[in-house]
């Protein structure tokens, strides 16, 4: 396949992991979540919005959007770096949305989408550790970040591929940045409970 055409599939990826579930089922309701809660398209503020069953559907869309190019690089590239990546550049599209003049949600359900399509047990264990943590403390960004900082350790536990510990990390680190804001509030004290 030639370069152009792979940079158009990676284009396709960014603008698939860039559309925002959240702020489109939102709109249905007449909400614009940018202007509710943390101002975020994800998950938990559609939570905070509209409520727990439009949150799973939320993250599930979220999740299939981080998969869906994930599984299209394995149908043409195979097994390896370049399926990573497109689950990298996914994470990136909705972090940086195109469709919300480039600013998007933290990544966090696109990256578990991704993952799990590329190691399945390490990412249903890092999810289990997020909803532990959810339960235990309220308090989304801590969990998300913890359970993102303990994929890669779950990878080399289960001796997964060097590549797939790279993507990882790769993920980790982008959804890790765009939660520097909620880090802030968190070594402050001020980082608010889920009700």
């Amino acid at each position: 396949m030639h370069s152009v055409e792979i940079i158009a599939f990676y284009l396709l990826f960014f603008l698939i992991g860039g559309i925002p579930f959240g702020q489109i089922i939102a709109k249905f309701k007449k909400i614009d979540l940018r202007q509710i809660g943390s101002g975020n398209i994800g998950t938990i503020n559609v939570y905070r919005a509209l409520g727990l069953k439009y949150a799973v559907l939320v993250f599930a869309l979220d999740a299939i959007k981080g998969a869906v190019p994930v599984l299209l690089a394995q149908c043409f590239y195979g097994r390896g770096h370049l399926e990573g990546l497109a689950g990298l550049v996914a994470v990136f599209g909705h972090i940086f949305s195109p469709y919300l003049k480039f600013k998007g949600g933290k990544g966090v359900a696109t990256g578990f989408g991704a993952m799990l399509v590329i190691s399945p047990i390490p990412a249903l264990a890092s999810l289990a550790i997020w909803a532990i943590l959810i339960a235990l403390f309220k308090i989304a960004s801590l969990a998300s970040i913890i359970s993102a900082i303990s994929l890669p350790a779950l990878i080399l536990i289960f001796k997964q591929d060097k590549w797939i510990l790279l993507t990882a990390l790769a993920i980790v680190l982008a959804v890790i940045v765009s939660h520097y804001e909620n880090l802030f509030r968190i070594l402050q004290g001020k980082e608010k409970p889920i009700k």
